[in-house]
């Protein structure tokens, strides 16, 4: 009985990732399951067996066809998968299959999540800036990253940082509109308005 229960329980999970395209991960699980069972009754051996034949046949076939991409709510599901277990790389690729797909707005929300946690990586703060000129024109950008960067409950010297590295960011890679009216809005910091202000005018001259 303990073999039929834990065969069931295997294939259950064996097919939650074969729905999800993960079908190398769904044959490991049914490989450990025999490797671990040398006892296992011989019908549910040869199902299990038939199953991994099955996965490989189709995994065969996906491999001679171009990737699918996977959509909002896939990415989705895998990440509610991790539940609290998710590591920062797990949070990463999440938020990097969203840009992939254009779903900045989900993109964010990973990013956000790694930024709270103390993460302050600039290769999390250049994604986030990519996603912010994709949702927003540039006179409409600075309130939505003023609340974004606050939210990560930062000190508001490290905030600052945050928005002074996406902006130069989006300096980098010719948003110039979007990193005019940014630098405009640091420049009403004290402590930042004689660069800030000096950036600007060399950009906006430019423009």
């Amino acid at each position: 009985m303990a073999g039929k229960i834990t065969t069931v329980l295997t294939k259950k999970e064996a097919e939650t990732y074969r729905s999800q395209g993960l079908h190398q991960e769904a044959v490991h699980l049914y490989t450990d399951l025999l490797a671990s069972s040398p006892h296992i009754d011989p019908h549910l051996k040869a199902a299990v067996e038939n199953q991994i034949q099955h996965i490989k046949s189709e995994l065969a076939d996906s491999d001679q066809q171009p990737p699918r991409t996977l959509s909002a709510q896939e990415i989705g599901r895998i990440r509610d998968g991790w539940g609290q277990c998710a590591t920062e790389a797990d949070m990463l690729v999440c938020a990097q299959a969203f840009i992939q797909i254009e779903a900045h707005a989900e993109a964010l929300a990973e990013l956000h999540k790694l930024l709270s946690q103390g993460c302050l990586k600039k290769i999390y703060l250049t994604a986030a800036a990519d996603c912010f000129v994709q949702l927003h024109p540039p006179e409409a950008i600075c309130d939505p990253i003023e609340k974004w960067t606050q939210a990560t409950q930062q000190p508001r010297k490290a905030i600052l940082a945050m928005q002074l590295e996406m902006t130069k960011h989006m300096e980098a890679r010719q948003h110039n509109r979007h990193a005019l009216a940014l630098y405009r809005h640091l420049e009403r910091i004290p402590g930042l308005k004689a660069s800030m202000k000096a950036r600007a005018d060399a950009l906006e001259a430019r423009l």
